[in-house]
């Protein structure tokens, strides 16, 4: 087995890439197609940590009687997916390397070419963050304009783009989250670094979105160099942005409308609150759209004063045709 530097296992091809923590940890953040076969489980994690507080000799012992067994079951399914011959398998857990180190130690005695990560997930973390500290791009084309003008579809057309909106798992409004768990933002963040790294060098379409996207937060120098680049204040009809929002949101639960709608009662005062809930039990989402858009959104949201390019978005084809001129 092999010790290998965070930044050499990031940027290194893996044929099999097993992640050696606990389920719940896994679930929290992990790399691009990482298997979890866990060295302890969530409860058994969770107990060797506490007796380790205590007993450091008692809790590697069991720890050793977790990890045997469930690596026991972890090989007959690392047997039909990897080839000692021709595969390699990079391993990592959360720091130390004990529980990664006793999965690799066993699968190297097998016969398997095994690399284990230098620090874990934690020095993992430490590359990602310094990757987008220094991250460079001249070439990114952003998309700014008023809620539901359709940034969003015109992006789903373009090549060469990163969707923020879709990483995040949030519209970047008060009702951008529609009700959807986000992804914790290390998972956010590795998700971002893969998109990056696919990017060919050409012009990089993005939303200029706002530095934090619900519970995610832009990391400052990511931040200014997708702002950095040629800006394009993209516009649409009040008809089209409304029809937008009710297909964008027509299947939010009454609860998290609710929810919403209490957030914003402080800037949109009673009697407007009275007249988008009236409109919504009576199932008039386009009445609620555009209550919103006139009386909120566009108040909040304002014109940039200096832009490269205006845009209709109200035809997105010759939209993007117009686009791609640039």
């Amino acid at each position: 087995m092999q010790l290998i530097s965070a930044k050499e296992f990031l940027n290194t091809n893996k044929n099999i890439l097993i992640d050696a923590r606990s389920p719940n940890e896994y679930k929290k953040a992990h790399l691009k197609k990482s298997l979890n076969f866990f060295a302890l489980n969530n409860e058994e994690h969770k107990l060797v940590g506490t007796k380790y507080a205590t007993n450091k000799f008692n809790a590697k012992l069991l720890g050793a009687s977790f990890i045997c067994k469930n690596t026991s079951i972890h090989l007959k399914k690392i047997q039909n997916i990897a080839n000692p011959h021709k595969d390699e398998i990079y391993i990592y857990c959360a720091r130390g390397g004990q529980r990664s180190g006793a999965i690799g130690h066993i699968l190297s005695e097998i016969g398997f070419k095994v690399y284990k990560c230098e620090g874990g997930f934690k020095e993992l973390r430490n590359e990602m963050i310094s990757y987008l500290n220094s991250y460079q791009n001249p070439n990114f084309v952003s998309l700014a304009g008023n809620t539901a003008c359709g940034k969003t579809r015109l992006l789903k057309l373009l090549d060469n783009k990163i969707d923020l909106e879709k990483l995040a798992h949030h519209f970047g409004s008060t009702f951008g989250s529609r009700g959807f768990l986000q992804p914790s933002q290390q998972q956010f963040d590795i998700n971002l670094i893969n998109e990056l790294k696919a990017l060919k060098d050409a012009k990089v379409f993005i939303e200029a979105e706002s530095k934090n996207i619900g519970t995610i937060t832009l990391f400052n120098n990511f931040y200014e160099q997708m702002n950095s680049g040629i800006k394009v204040f993209c516009e649409a009809s009040l008809d089209i942005r409304v029809q937008n929002c009710v297909n964008d949101y027509q299947n939010i639960s009454s609860e998290f409308f609710y929810f919403c709608l209490e957030r914003l009662k402080p800037y949109l005062g009673n009697a407007l609150v009275y007249e988008l809930s009236t409109a919504y039990n009576n199932k008039d989402l386009k009445s609620v759209a555009k209550i919103l858009l006139i009386n909120y959104y566009d108040k909040v949201y304002k014109k940039p004063k200096e832009f490269d390019l205006l845009l209709n978005l109200d035809d997105l084809e010759k939209a993007k045709n117009e686009l791609m001129k640039l």
